[in-house]
């Protein structure tokens, strides 16, 4: 420890070393930005599925396509709770499993679908981004 040696303290008083803050921690990647990323995704598809899927097939999308989209935002946003709630190590594998089921899926979208092939690969990719962090998760213990 070192001494405090400021106005009003005795000059042998000892200072407290620093802690480091949990926030600040090696596990900041799953426990705050990790869900954050998935929750700006979900909420972007949830709120705004038609300029997202715009953006990615260059066409207006169907009402269909953006039920779907939303209905996808809002996994995304559930899965982002849980993984901030409980980041634990299984509860990243599964949802790096649903992920990389999803970016599977959506890989055969771009297969079967000419028109929606631009957005199958762009949500494939973020999928299998997502499925990659999610394995990846915090070191056990």
């Amino acid at each position: 420890m070192r001494r405090l040696e400021s106005a009003g303290a005795p000059p042998d008083a000892p200072v407290p070393e620093a802690v480091p803050a949990p926030f600040l921690s090696p596990a900041l990647l799953p426990r705050v930005l990790f869900p954050a990323v998935r929750a700006c995704y979900g909420a972007m598809l949830l709120c705004v599925p038609g300029p997202a899927l715009g953006l990615c097939t260059g066409q207006p999308p169907s009402s269909r396509a953006c039920a779907v989209t939303r209905v996808l935002g809002a996994r995304h946003l559930a899965q982002a709770v849980l993984t901030w709630w409980r980041p634990r190590p299984a509860v990243l594998a599964a949802g790096a499993g649903i992920d990389g089921c999803h970016a599977a899926s959506m890989l055969a979208l771009a297969v079967a679908s000419p028109r929606m092939r631009r957005a199958g690969l762009a949500d494939a990719l973020a999928a299998a981004v997502l499925a990659a962090a999610g394995a990846a998760g915090p070191s056990p213990g």
